[in-house]
Protein backbone atom coordinates (compact mmCIF):
# COMPACT_ATOMS: atom_id res chain seq x y z
CA UNK A 1 0.00 0.00 0.00
CA UNK A 2 1.60 3.50 -0.89
CA UNK A 3 2.82 5.36 1.99
CA UNK A 4 0.22 8.56 1.20
CA UNK A 5 -2.94 5.57 1.47
CA UNK A 6 -1.83 5.12 5.04
CA UNK A 7 -1.82 8.52 6.17
CA UNK A 8 -5.80 9.29 4.08
CA UNK A 9 -7.65 9.95 7.21
CA UNK A 10 -4.97 12.48 8.81
CA UNK A 11 -4.92 14.49 5.23
CA UNK A 12 -8.88 14.12 4.76
CA UNK A 13 -8.63 16.29 8.40
CA UNK A 14 -6.02 18.65 7.12
CA UNK A 15 -8.35 19.28 4.52
CA UNK A 16 -11.59 20.00 6.20
CA UNK A 17 -11.54 22.50 8.30
CA UNK A 18 -14.30 23.21 10.91
CA UNK A 19 -17.44 25.74 9.32
CA UNK A 20 -19.93 27.25 11.40
CA UNK A 21 -23.69 27.06 11.20
CA UNK A 22 -23.79 29.45 8.27
CA UNK A 23 -21.25 27.03 6.46
CA UNK A 24 -18.70 29.44 6.73
CA UNK A 25 -14.92 28.47 7.87
CA UNK A 26 -14.51 28.88 11.29
CA UNK A 27 -10.64 29.48 12.53
CA UNK A 28 -10.25 29.66 16.29
CA UNK A 29 -6.58 31.57 15.91
CA UNK A 30 -4.59 31.96 19.31
CA UNK A 31 -2.63 34.99 20.34
CA UNK A 32 0.29 33.91 18.43
CA UNK A 33 -1.35 33.50 15.08
CA UNK A 34 -2.72 36.72 15.65
CA UNK A 35 0.29 38.87 15.72
CA UNK A 36 1.90 36.44 13.03
CA UNK A 37 -1.21 37.50 10.98
CA UNK A 38 -0.66 41.40 11.83
CA UNK A 39 2.99 41.03 10.94
CA UNK A 40 1.72 39.59 7.91
CA UNK A 41 -0.64 41.88 7.44
CA UNK A 42 1.68 44.46 7.60
CA UNK A 43 4.27 43.35 4.94
CA UNK A 44 1.45 42.41 2.10
CA UNK A 45 2.22 44.01 -1.09
CA UNK A 46 -0.05 44.52 -3.88
CA UNK A 47 0.33 43.24 -7.71
CA UNK A 48 -0.94 43.01 -10.79
CA UNK A 49 -1.28 40.05 -12.37
CA UNK A 50 -3.80 37.88 -14.70
CA UNK A 51 -4.88 41.76 -15.49
CA UNK A 52 -6.20 42.10 -11.70
CA UNK A 53 -5.18 43.91 -9.11
CA UNK A 54 -3.89 41.47 -5.76
CA UNK A 55 -2.83 41.62 -2.08
CA UNK A 56 0.45 39.47 -2.01
CA UNK A 57 2.02 37.72 0.72
CA UNK A 58 5.11 35.68 0.52
CA UNK A 59 5.19 33.38 3.50
CA UNK A 60 7.42 30.10 3.98
CA UNK A 61 5.70 27.95 1.50
CA UNK A 62 3.11 29.47 -0.52
CA UNK A 63 3.14 32.65 -2.58
CA UNK A 64 -0.72 33.80 -1.45
CA UNK A 65 -2.54 36.31 -3.71
CA UNK A 66 -6.13 37.80 -2.61
CA UNK A 67 -8.70 40.26 -4.12
CA UNK A 68 -10.01 40.51 -0.99
CA UNK A 69 -8.02 42.92 1.46
CA UNK A 70 -4.32 42.51 2.58
CA UNK A 71 -6.00 40.95 6.13
CA UNK A 72 -7.64 38.23 4.87
CA UNK A 73 -4.41 37.60 2.46
CA UNK A 74 -2.44 37.67 5.49
CA UNK A 75 -4.75 34.84 7.46
CA UNK A 76 -4.49 33.14 3.79
CA UNK A 77 -0.87 32.89 3.91
CA UNK A 78 -0.39 31.86 7.75
CA UNK A 79 -3.71 28.96 7.14
CA UNK A 80 -1.66 27.93 3.81
CA UNK A 81 1.84 27.46 6.08
CA UNK A 82 0.02 25.77 9.03
CA UNK A 83 -1.51 23.20 6.49
CA UNK A 84 1.88 22.48 4.84
CA UNK A 85 3.29 22.11 8.10
CA UNK A 86 0.65 19.55 8.95
CA UNK A 87 0.85 17.91 5.28
CA UNK A 88 4.80 17.67 5.53
CA UNK A 89 4.26 15.92 8.90
CA UNK A 90 1.87 12.94 7.70
CA UNK A 91 3.41 13.08 4.01
CA UNK A 92 7.07 12.12 4.40
CA UNK A 93 8.68 11.65 0.95
CA UNK A 94 11.08 14.33 -0.61
CA UNK A 95 8.97 17.44 -2.35
CA UNK A 96 9.38 17.61 -5.99
CA UNK A 97 8.29 21.31 -5.95
CA UNK A 98 11.06 23.30 -7.19
CA UNK A 99 9.29 26.72 -6.46
CA UNK A 100 6.51 28.15 -3.99
CA UNK A 101 3.44 27.05 -5.33
CA UNK A 102 0.91 30.43 -6.03
CA UNK A 103 -2.65 30.29 -4.53
CA UNK A 104 -5.79 33.06 -5.84
CA UNK A 105 -8.35 33.85 -4.55
CA UNK A 106 -10.82 35.89 -6.29
CA UNK A 107 -13.35 38.61 -4.98
CA UNK A 108 -16.25 36.64 -6.25
CA UNK A 109 -17.00 33.43 -8.12
CA UNK A 110 -18.38 35.32 -10.82
CA UNK A 111 -14.74 36.59 -11.20
CA UNK A 112 -13.10 33.30 -11.23
CA UNK A 113 -15.49 31.56 -13.37
CA UNK A 114 -15.19 34.22 -15.96
CA UNK A 115 -10.86 33.70 -15.54
CA UNK A 116 -11.54 29.87 -15.69
CA UNK A 117 -13.80 29.86 -19.01
CA UNK A 118 -14.81 26.09 -18.31
CA UNK A 119 -17.61 24.69 -17.11
CA UNK A 120 -15.28 21.56 -16.35
CA UNK A 121 -16.41 22.17 -12.63
CA UNK A 122 -20.18 21.78 -13.66
CA UNK A 123 -21.03 25.78 -12.80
Amino acid sequence: MPTIWKSAPAVAMLLSPAASADGQLSISWTKPHLQEIARREKGASTATLLDRRWFHVSSRAYEAYSEVDARFTAELSLFMDLFHEQFRAVIKEPLRVKKRPEVFIYATQEAFKERLKSSARGW
